[in-house]
């Protein structure tokens, strides 16, 4: 596994095990598999945090080019990690984990925990590509992965007028 590898798989753990999540909701019923999809979701940030750990003590930040394809180059480029990325992806992973703790917690009777799980999930995967980011168009990328599931977190509840009103809102005026 190559430095570059390294550095990527630390957003792309957020990313399989929201994926997973995903997946067992439609394979699993709800009520068996409540504490499996707490366990896989939990796994994520653990799993991350583990990694910025070995990524920082096993590896200098800089990543060579040499036998890499070129878009992988181009890639790098925009894709960036520095003295302060580990540090922010230890502490975004940190308090994703706080949050899955306590959103688990507080929507204890709430049929879409699944959901809310993966797109905690895909949000903190987001702020991770924007720590990381080396171009607009990686910026982009991040910020938009991060706001998109906030949008949809916001409007969950259908049943509540006040929270489709404001999920439209918030899309609408982007902010």
């Amino acid at each position: 596994m190559t430095q570059f590898n390294r550095f990527h798989s630390l957003v792309l753990v957020l990313f399989l095990s929201a994926i997973l999540l995903i997946v067992l909701e439609t394979v699993l019923p709800e009520a068996k598999a409540r504490g499996l999809k707490v366990i896989v979701a939990l796994m994520g940030p653990i799993l991350s945090i583990l990694l910025v750990s070995t990524v920082v003590s096993n590896s200098p930040l800089e990543v060579t080019t040499t036998n890499v394809p070129s878009w992988l180059v181009d890639f790098q480029k925009a894709y960036r990690m520095n003295g302060f990325s580990p540090g922010f992806y230890w502490a975004i992973s940190f308090f994703l984990i706080l949050s899955l703790v306590f959103i688990q917690s507080f929507l204890r009777n709430y049929r879409e925990l699944t959901e809310v799980f993966a797109l905690l999930l895909f949000a903190g995967a987001g702020m991770m590509l924007l720590v990381s980011a080396g171009s607009l168009l990686m910026i982009f990328m991040g910020l938009e992965l991060m706001s998109l599931p906030n949008y949809v977190l916001v409007g969950m509840r259908k049943d509540d007028l006040r929270s489709c009103e404001a999920a439209l809102k918030y899309f609408l005026y982007g902010c």
